[in-house]
């Protein structure tokens, strides 16, 4: 992005006025920037009919998704449980969609808990699925809300002073029911 030539300072050092209006300029790029990504992916979900399973690790796909998001863990003092079944070794289904679809989440909760909040993250194995749950401690959704958290470009009501879009949850329940249960979450 040429915006973090000069955030950088490579062209040399800004005085504090154009050092504000430049990272002000930098977020909103990259907010936009960000917006239209998750747009893209959406559209290219629901036009994509190519599906692709494999057998991959769930808990090295969850642990990556954990190590991807460190920094901001540590930036908001936040305590991370994780805990999976020892039998949950691998499952069937497409890893890309499965990292997208819980970073969705993960970030979700990251971004929804305050400062030293707790998010649980537990994987359960049954006969015939394996259940993932998310928890925080974070602000929650408001029981009017609920029946629109899956519809593009909502956001609850007691989060519009949050960055987003309202494409995360939409997204996400795409990918759940594009690769579903007999998919997904099947071993």
């Amino acid at each position: 992005m040429n915006l973090s030539i000069i955030t950088d300072n490579i062209l040399g050092p800004l005085n504090e006025k154009q050092t504000e209006f430049i990272n002000n300029a930098f977020s909103r790029t990259l907010k936009l920037t960000n917006f239209v990504k998750q747009l893209l992916k959406l559209s290219q979900a629901r036009l994509n009919d190519k599906l692709i399973f494999e057998d991959f690790s769930i808990k090295e796909i969850i642990n990556n998704c954990i190590s991807d998001v460190s920094k901001e863990l540590e930036k908001k003092s936040l305590i991370l449980n994780f805990k999976i079944d020892e039998n949950v070794i691998t499952i069937k289904g497409n890893p890309s969609s499965f990292e997208e679809m819980f970073s969705i989440l993960l970030n979700n909760a990251i971004k929804y808990t305050q400062d030293n909040g707790i998010i649980d993250i537990v994987v359960k194995d049954s006969p015939d699925d394996i259940l993932i749950e998310i928890s925080d401690t974070g602000v929650g959704i408001p029981e009017d809300d609920l029946p629109n958290i899956f519809n593009e470009f909502f956001r609850a009501t007691n989060v519009k002073n949050y960055d987003g879009t309202g494409l995360g949850l939409a997204l996400a329940k795409h990918i759940i029911e594009r690769y579903g249960r007999r998919h997904l979450g099947n071993k």
